[in-house]
């Protein structure tokens, strides 16, 4: 399933025998395939539409199993899991995907310690995107990332992991708010200053970051 998610079947059989044999098949499913699958069906475009039901089926059957199984999951497993069901959009199901992902802030809060930034980022933009999220758990995600940010100078920590923390955390008002000093903003600059002078920034984050030195700017 992972090395098909960007290929196209010129069939619609051929989809939909994998998704029945996905569907018959996911409670016997490890937590290493689940936590691939979940990551697979969640980028998959539909691709026939006599098959929307099926796979919409199967998905939030994945979706059930990820609720179950996350307290098993590893700290990569449950920040992939938390992104993947970010993006997963059918309809009639936010009640049943929103407890999911109440289930899995528990789990996040009970294995934060075993985050690195990158999963930080991950659960936080993912959390962000949908709108759930207790103010505990954006208070700890962020508190953990910033003090990886801080420390050896930010070197820790991806600069592509760094933009998207920034582009979340000003939206978080009343954390933002108490939080956010120069110091932080100085490891910004410097880390993007870093990433400038090597020659290795893309061309598609400058607007990125403009954007969010427009946010952090009374900072400087």
């Amino acid at each position: 399933m992972k090395s098909l998610v960007d290929y196209s079947m010129k069939q619609p059989q051929f989809e939909e025998a994998l998704f029945s044999t996905l569907e018959k098949r996911a409670d016997d499913l490890t937590v290493a395939q689940l936590e691939t699958l979940i990551w697979a069906v969640s980028k998959r475009k539909i691709q026939y539409k006599e098959n929307t039901d099926l796979i919409h089926r199967v998905t939030m059957r994945l979706v059930e199993r990820v609720k179950t199984k996350s307290p098993s999951m590893k700290a990569r497993g449950v920040a992939f899991a938390i992104e993947a069901l970010a993006n997963i959009s059918i309809p009639n199901t936010e009640e049943q995907i929103g407890q999911v992902f109440a289930r899995l802030e528990s789990v996040v809060l009970t294995k934060l310690d075993e985050f690195i930034p990158h999963y930080l980022v991950k659960t936080l933009v993912a959390y962000s995107k949908v709108g759930h999220g207790s103010g505990e758990l954006y208070d700890r995600l962020i508190t953990q990332f910033i003090q990886a940010m801080t420390k050896d100078d930010g070197h820790t920590v991806k600069y592509s992991d760094l933009i998207k923390f920034f582009e979340v955390f000003p939206n978080v008002t009343y954390i933002y708010d108490h939080t956010m000093n120069s110091e932080l903003y100085q490891v910004f600059i410097k880390q993007i200053k870093e990433v400038l002078t090597n020659n290795r920034f893309p061309t598609e984050d400058l607007c990125r970051v403009f954007n969010i030195l427009v946010k952090i700017s009374p900072y400087s």
